[in-house]
This record gives C-alpha cells, sequence and structure tokens, in this order.
C-alpha cells in the first residue's frame, strides 16, 4: 500500500483596490487577509493552499496650477503619468 501525503502551499499576492481575486477554491477575496482553501490535489487527497492577500489603495494627487491670462495648459489624463 502507497500512503499519498496531504500538500500544503502558499502564496502571497497582490491587487488594486476594488478589484478582486479568485481563490483557488472559487471563493472570491476583495480585503487584505489570510485566507486557507482546501481542495483536492492530483491525487485525489487532501491540499491545504493559503492565500496571503494584500489590497494596494488607489492613490490621488493634487495639482494647484497658475497661468497666466490667455495661456493654455494640457491637464493629465488617467492614462498619463505625472
Amino acid at each position: 500500500m502507497t500512503v499519498i501525503p496531504n500538500t500544503t502551499s502558499t502564496q502571497t499576492l497582490s491587487i488594486c483596490d476594488g478589484a478582486t481575486h479568485t481563490l483557488p477554491d472559487g471563493a472570491t477575496a476583495t480585503v487584505t487577509g489570510v485566507y486557507t482553501s482546501h481542495i483536492a490535489n492530483a491525487a485525489g487527497c487532501d491540499s491545504t493552499i493559503t492565500t496571503n492577500l494584500t489590497v494596494i489603495p488607489n492613490t490621488t494627487s493634487t495639482q494647484t496650477l497658475s497661468i497666466c491670462d490667455g495661456a493654455t495648459h494640457t491637464f493629465l489624463t488617467a492614462q498619463q503619468q505625472p
């Protein structure tokens, strides 16, 4: 008889605020935390996967400008970097 061991693994991931991550067991996570999933491994035995999830907050910036009367200014769009 062969005894096939259960398996364990850990993954560390980061997502942006507002994003959703699908865990190995199909559950979803949207907040920073440690999540434990239990699924069958390739041999059909128990597998425990620990997911360390970090949610990275969105950033904002403020820009104060002064321009001369009659001058023009081009504002950055969401795709441009300051």
